[in-house]
């Protein structure tokens, strides 16, 4: 399967233009964290998930030529983060290939490497599980993008 045409990616990067749009239009300040790092917060009113953008870093390319990179990461169940894709698709007018929670856990396996060319990485606590935590038998997954402009 191509990155281009991959559901989950197409979803995710949805879903973080739509953050990126509410995080322009409510202006936020990045704050700092324990490791010094700046970072903005946002939920989305919508799909109700916490994300964490760092702030843009300006780096130079093997031209010289600068760029800016910065990451965006978010810890979800896969129940939140279906419903999330539910709101998504509804405000779209595209069907979600993911109807239930244990649907997409199963695509998520598969799809690892995917998403690791599409830009994502799935972090976990160790290979043997794709989960980041396990909280009162609620599995999170934790996603983060790099993104390079």
């Amino acid at each position: 399967m191509e990155v281009t045409s991959s559901s989950i990616l197409k979803l995710l990067d949805g879903l973080m233009r739509d953050y990126a749009q509410g995080m322009r239009d409510k202006h936020l300040e990045h704050e700092p964290t324990l490791t010094d790092e700046q970072i903005v917060r946002y939920t989305h009113p919508e799909y109700m998930i916490e994300v964490h953008k760092t702030a843009p870093v300006t780096q130079l390319d093997d031209d010289g030529e600068p760029y800016l990179i910065y990451k965006v990461e978010f810890q979800v169940t896969s129940g939140e983060l279906c419903q999330a894709f539910d709101r998504y698709c509804k405000n779209y007018s595209i069907k979600n290939p993911y109807s239930s929670a244990a649907i997409f856990s199963s695509r998520l396996k598969n799809d690892k490497r995917l998403l690791k060319k599409g830009g994502w990485d799935l972090i976990s606590k160790d290979d043997s599980t794709p989960y980041f935590r396990v909280i009162r038998g609620n599995r999170y997954y934790k996603f983060r993008k790099t993104v390079i402009r």
